[in-house]
């Protein structure tokens, strides 16, 4: 009994000293708090640094941020902030007399102390970020693809190459305007539902190669920034990022051999790195490159027929008349995609006079040139017609920014009689559509445009 009794007395003593002892500490132990509260803010600054150092690496390879991640950086910031001020609290420390104030400032300090340290904790992540899916191919796929039956084979000849690990460049080939690009994003947009890779970039490299606008193009897809001046080590840089997945490169309109090394593409090695497909009119660039050769045909007549009507919006119970004189003109297109769509585009809803017409033009021109110039001279808006040939003024394959278009049109006086700069901005795009509509220009990335460069040649001419 009395054993008990002791115990119970020395529980309540306890917590009646403890409270006491409590405070006498923190009023005793302030300056050791000042200190710990110094160094505990350091540590946390330095956990926020490397986190955030972490972070953009992560989104310059394009990953997706964890939640909790960003949580954690809101947190310490407003926390950093609240404590920003540390000497603030030290002068607050030297102007209290009476001792409990010093109680509550050091038991203040000593919470925020006991948060910096536990959220330095939490700043240990194993990961900052996820790897996301690339959604490049999706943006650039073809609007209105239909898959003939000269084509279908091409297709999946494409997709069983693109399966075979042992090919790693291959080489699409056809002549110019055939519609080798529209079909290789398609096959880009397939590889990747069926995840044969794991991602796929398309990058342009034009008559004339430009090295560094190459590499730009690709870290592009890939969210990376490639800051350093010399090509060598942006190539290797590169090659380094694509080195971490499985990608199928399209490089599109190439003219010549590549050097891939030099460019930073690191050819498919132990399930990592890049299988290229190619576009290309030219068949030695294949055999000079050791590419795989897929060939993609020119549309039948019954094909391109399917096609034009399809842009014209000709119905199936028109006129013999009107369907006779329409195939004469789809002939002069001679089997070439561009010409066909751009010559159904402009003859949409027109009477067969007017077809007539156009297929006397027609027959006075090279073929298919002559179809993309009808359709330029067909364009009953001279506004049009002069940032047409504005646009043709750009590099080949140039993705032209609507905002410089609009202030080089501005700048040469082409808007002036529009009106106001806002009316002006308002038509421009009026413009832009006519151009678009007919196929002279081509969408490209958002508030962009491109010229084909068989219908830039002709406006060169």
């Amino acid at each position: 009994m009395a054993d008990i009794l002791i115990s119970v007395v020395a529980k309540i003593a306890k917590y009646m000293t403890d409270p006491i002892l409590h405070h006498a500490q923190y009023i005793c132990y302030f300056n050791n708090f000042a200190e710990n509260f110094l160094n505990a803010k350091r540590e946390l600054e330095s956990t926020q640094k490397v986190v955030k150092e972490r972070v953009d690496i992560a989104i310059n390879r394009a990953e997706k941020i964890e939640p909790t991640v960003n949580e954690w950086l809101t947190v310490v910031k407003n926390v950093l902030i609240k404590v920003q001020n540390p000497r603030r609290i030290l002068e607050i420390n030297k102007s209290c007399f009476r001792r409990q104030c010093k109680y509550f400032l050091a038991r203040k300090i000593a919470r925020e102390i006991e948060k910096m340290i536990q959220l330095k904790r939490e700043g240990n992540f194993k990961s900052v970020s996820i790897i996301t899916e690339y959604t490049c191919v999706k943006y650039y796929s073809s609007k209105g693809f239909v898959l003939f039956k000269s084509t279908t084979s091409t297709y999946y000849d494409l997709l069983e190459v693109l399966e075979d690990n042992n090919a790693y460049m291959i080489g699409l080939v056809g002549m110019r305007g055939s519609g080798k690009i529209t079909l290789a994003k398609e096959v880009g947009k397939k590889v990747k539902e069926l995840k044969i890779f794991e991602n796929v970039i398309i990058a342009t490299v034009s008559k004339t190669p430009n090295i560094i606008s190459i590499q730009a193009q690709i870290a592009d897809k890939l969210g990376l920034k490639l800051e350093e001046e010399s090509n060598e080590c942006r190539a290797q840089r590169l090659s380094q990022r694509l080195m971490m997945e499985t990608t199928l490169l399209i490089l599109d309109d190439v003219w010549e051999k590549l050097d891939f090394e030099a460019l930073g593409i690191p050819l498919k090695e132990n399930d990592k790195g890049c299988q290229v497909l190619l576009t290309t009119h030219d068949r030695e660039v294949c055999a000079s490159m050791q590419c795989q050769s897929v060939n993609l045909d020119i549309l039948t007549n019954e094909e391109a027929w399917i096609l034009s009507k399809s842009h014209a919006e000709i119905i199936d119970e028109s006129s013999n008349a009107l369907n006779d004189v329409g195939k004469k003109v789809v002939d002069k297109c001679k089997g070439l995609p561009i010409a066909i769509v751009m010559i159904g585009n402009t003859l949409k809803g027109k009477t067969i006079e007017e077809w007539k017409l156009t297929l006397s033009r027609l027959e006075g021109l090279s073929s298919p040139n002559g179809c993309f110039q009808v359709s330029y001279e067909n364009l009953t808006n001279k506004l049009a017609k002069s940032l047409f040939l504005m646009c043709s003024m750009f590099p080949e394959d140039h993705e032209i920014d609507l905002e410089d278009l609009f202030r080089f049109g501005w700048g040469q006086g082409l808007l002036e009689n529009v009106g106001t700069m806002e009316k002006a901005r308002k038509g421009f795009h009026e413009f832009i559509n006519i151009l678009k509509d007919s196929f002279l220009l081509l969408h490209a990335k958002k508030e962009k445009v491109k010229m084909h460069d068989m219908v830039r040649d002709v406006a060169l001419r």
